[in-house]
């Protein structure tokens, strides 16, 4: 594995501070330094130790936020054309229970349920009769269910053992069932974004690419059947241009592109206007994987 950066506890606990007013010096307790690493073989990025992974303290404060669990997601509607033909669907990281909501009008023949180890959370989605419990995987792997679809959505790059936890999914999973990820895309325009809080530890613990889940079948019993890129989302569109704009203006004594506040949103609205931000490629990438 290569290094790749190195963040001192004090440069998060300033960074999520700024821009989100959030005090997380709890939660990098005896942490001095966090390193960034890439493995070679299948180029995912991965912070340590994986004790800066964020606790539910840390969601439960993330959740006051309206953008952080989102009711209508992109991948919520390829997911549900890829399980139509499932009969018992997990998914795992319910939130307060969106997909599994909209999950159940649409796979009416479906048996949906989800689990979710942020309690407020739970609550939430039981306010609105959701079946989403409080719990992890080992206590479903001990019932012996299996399930011939499994979903998580963003729920990867939260973990800091993320092999352990994929192998738990492909072993709930009966022969040929689906298995559907999505992750925040490392490869798209968030690689230009700077150092976002989201984006780093106690939030986010790994980052991933299109190559490192075709490297998951040498390890895993799933072979991959689909990959998709989503098209950029229209509340998405001035962080692209931000990012695209600093991209290509870093290091430049003369930079060729100069747009006010007022220039950007223009632009933005253009892209809007004439719907061209849909050819472009998104914040998230989908995984469809088949238990072998």
């Amino acid at each position: 594995m290569r290094l790749l950066r190195t963040f001192s506890a004090e440069s998060l606990i300033e960074i999520y501070r700024s821009q989100l007013g959030i005090e997380i010096s709890d939660e990098l307790t005896n942490i001095s330094q966090v390193w960034l690493y890439q493995c070679e073989i299948s180029g995912l990025e991965f912070f340590i130790p994986a004790s800066s992974e964020g606790s539910e303290l840390l969601y439960s404060a993330l959740q006051k936020f309206d953008w952080f669990y989102m009711s209508e997601k992109w991948e919520f509607n390829v997911a549900i054309n890829d399980l139509k033909n499932s009969r018992s669907i997990l998914e795992v990281g319910s939130g307060v229970g969106f997909f599994i909501e909209k999950a159940a009008k649409d796979l009416k023949k479906c048996n949906i349920k989800g689990i979710e180890t942020n309690r407020s959370a739970v609550e939430s989605a039981a306010k609105r009769g959701l079946p989403v419990e409080d719990t992890d995987l080992e206590n479903i792997r001990r019932t012996g269910r299996k399930f011939d679809g499994i979903c998580a959505f963003q729920v990867l790059e939260h973990l800091a053992k993320p092999r352990e936890f994929l192998q738990s999914l492909s072993e709930l999973l009966e022969r040929g069932g689906r298995l559907i990820l999505s992750v925040p895309n490392k490869d798209g325009f968030l690689r230009y974004t700077g150092d976002i809080a989201l984006d780093l530890p106690p939030h986010h613990m790994s980052r991933w690419c299109a190559f490192t889940f075709k490297s998951l079948e040498k390890i895993l019993p799933l072979r991959l059947k689909r990959l998709r890129f989503e098209p950029l989302a229209t509340y998405h569109i001035d962080w692209f241009l931000m990012a695209y704009l600093h991209h290509f203006n870093d290091g430049m004594a003369f930079p060729i592109f100069r747009f006010s506040e007022l220039g950007r949103k223009r632009i933005a609205r253009f892209l809007e206007f004439t719907r061209l931000h849909r050819f472009m490629r998104g914040h998230t990438l989908y995984a469809l994987m088949e238990r072998i």
